[in-house]
């Protein structure tokens, strides 16, 4: 799997992280800028809906292109004209460098909360682990099932 690791990047990408599947449409809420690349990583099921969760083979595929374009350069990092050129491929003319960096700042920065996402095929759903002990089941028509771990579980 490609990781961001080994690319440095121009731009403020503080406290890199591993990003990991599990990040939420919902979480950009207010960010029409930031959904709008999330909408082109999330991809469509066999049904056509985006269930507004990053999932592993999507988070694999946006890595993957990230890094081919920050190869592009002679650099080896994800400059603000690479960064241009990676919108221009998703179609993003009206989405700034910047805005780019601020998702890839805040998947950095939900990642860390993520402990790890599951995948069950039978009920359509994904869920997903959190490092202070709650967990999201989250369906394929967007419902939730939120679970809190008390101090005595």
């Amino acid at each position: 799997m490609a990781e961001f690791k080994g690319i440095n990047y121009k731009g403020k990408l503080a406290d890199y992280t591993e990003l990991k599947s599990g990040i939420q449409r919902s979480d950009f809420n207010g960010n029409e800028k930031l959904q709008c690349i999330f909408d082109k990583i999330d991809s469509a099921n066999e049904n056509g809906v985006k269930d507004g969760v990053i999932d592993e083979e999507e988070l694999q595929k946006f890595q993957e292109l990230i890094v081919e374009f920050a190869k592009g350069g002679n650099d080896k990092k994800l400059s603000e004209k690479d960064a241009k050129r990676f919108l221009q491929s998703l179609g993003l003319t009206d989405v700034s460098p910047k805005e780019l960096f601020e998702l890839l700042n805040a998947f950095s920065a939900q990642s860390k909360n993520i402990l790890n996402t599951t995948e069950d095929d039978q009920k359509n759903s994904q869920t997903i682990n959190y490092t202070d002990g709650h967990t999201e089941e989250i369906f394929e028509d967007g419902s939730k099932i939120i679970t809190v771990k008390g101090d005595d579980q």
